[in-house]
């Protein structure tokens, strides 16, 4: 990112990405950036996008209905809880928009529009990438336009997509990826001078995080294993339970849905803030197959210990004082 930012005199930017999900690694990818962009002197800032297909389904009535009983509380608390870490912790724009409609209509002034991290030209599994909104098609004519660590999460972008993503990306000023493969996958489209980038949690140092560590109000009294067990992974919990009894500790876990509380666990951090663990000085060990999970156990990362990180996919790590084994 530092290379980028070098080549654009900006002083002013915003950056689209999926900064409203009740999801902790998408709320402190944002953190990363934004954070990041400060720290280069940019007045920084997100645009609050929220779009409506983030609270919509396309399951059958019964099922959305039933879900919607199920989930309501997942739904209040986690925008309670997630809302106050964006409000405290990343600029905002002044205005939430819904719709791409309502971008293009008001669109905030900036220097240079940014798009990324996390999956948001994911067009297969997510509706991110079907939006144009995450590919800065509001930009005015003639705006810089970048793309950090953009996720496309597919194994190829489909031929009906194509097109559409050569047109809406080969007039960007500069364009990263998150994952390694990204890259010929864009280059086939013609599109030039494309990179391989960290995600953005992992350019910020240890005191960048500190800012969020400090203001937790967890207080550990005994200790635990935590488990983020994003899509409850039998293998993840099963794991834990074995390293806990093997250690003699607890295992707590951290997540968004109610059912949750359902799991092997000893205690259950039910949509707790995106701080809560982020304590100074402890100890971290990390197994899933998300780079999300690696998220989390960079922001736990201290110089006095090392951290065992085991994912299905490689991934790039750019913390010194952690070692990674790949499952």
């Amino acid at each position: 990112m530092s290379s980028i930012g070098k080549e654009l005199p900006m002083t002013t930017s915003y950056t689209i990405t999926c900064s409203r999900p009740t999801n902790y690694g998408a709320v402190l990818q944002t953190y990363g950036l934004n954070t990041a962009l400060r720290k280069m002197g940019v007045d920084a800032k997100v645009l609050d996008y929220n779009p409506k297909y983030y609270y919509t389904s396309t399951r059958p009535l019964p099922i959305r209905m039933l879900r919607a009983i199920v989930r309501f509380p997942d739904l209040v608390k986690g925008r309670k809880v997630f809302g106050k870490f964006l409000e405290d912790y990343i600029p905002m724009s002044a205005k939430t928009y819904r719709t791409l409609a309502e971008i293009e209509a008001d669109t905030p002034q900036s220097d240079v529009y940014i798009c990324g991290s996390d999956q948001i030209w994911n067009c297969k599994n997510k509706l991110n990438g079907k939006d144009d909104a995450f590919f800065l098609s509001f930009a005015p004519a003639g705006a810089r336009k970048v793309a950090y660590a953009a996720s496309i999460a597919m194994p190829e972008i489909p031929d009906d997509q194509k097109d559409r993503y050569r047109r809406l990306i080969s007039d960007f000023d500069a364009v990263s990826v998150r994952e390694p493969s990204s890259v010929p996958m864009l280059e086939d489209l013609g599109i030039s001078n494309v990179q391989s980038v960290i995600d953005p949690v992992f350019l910020l140092e240890k005191d960048d995080w500190n800012v969020i560590a400090y203001a937790s109000d967890f207080t550990p009294t005994e200790d635990y294993v935590l488990v983020y067990g994003y899509n409850r992974q039998k293998d993840v919990y099963a794991y834990a339970r074995r390293l806990a009894k093997k250690l003699g500790v607890k295992v707590y876990t951290i997540g968004t849905a109610i059912e949750d509380y359902t799991l092997d666990q000893d205690r259950y951090f039910w949509n707790a803030s995106p701080n809560t663990f982020s304590e100074p000085d402890s100890q971290c060990e990390s197994r899933g197959d998300k780079i999300h999970s690696m998220a989390l156990c960079s922001l736990l990362c201290t110089t006095n210990h090392s951290t065992s990180l085991q994912l299905s996919r490689p991934q790039t790590h750019a913390c010194s004082t952690c070692w990674i084994r790949w499952r």
